[in-house]
């Protein structure tokens, strides 16, 4: 199994951080409809990166919280 270099690591949290930055400031601007929580566009993102924070941060507890969580 080949392991990624970790500058590709890197690169990739950068790229993941920037496309949630692009997302929250239109949400700022009223660009976007609200049809996901903040959290849910986060985690989508960072699954579209391959991205697990959890597995970044040795943690188990992060999770996404619904719309529907958030009433």
């Amino acid at each position: 199994m080949c392991e990624k270099s970790d500058g590709y690591k890197i690169h990739s949290l950068h790229l993941c951080l920037l496309s949630i930055y692009d997302c929250l400031v239109m949400a700022d601007n009223s660009g976007i409809e609200e049809e996901e929580s903040l959290t849910e566009m986060m985690f989508r993102k960072m699954k579209a990166y391959n991205i697990d924070l959890n597995k970044e941060l040795g943690l188990t507890r992060l999770k996404p919280i619904s719309k529907n969580e958030q009433a």
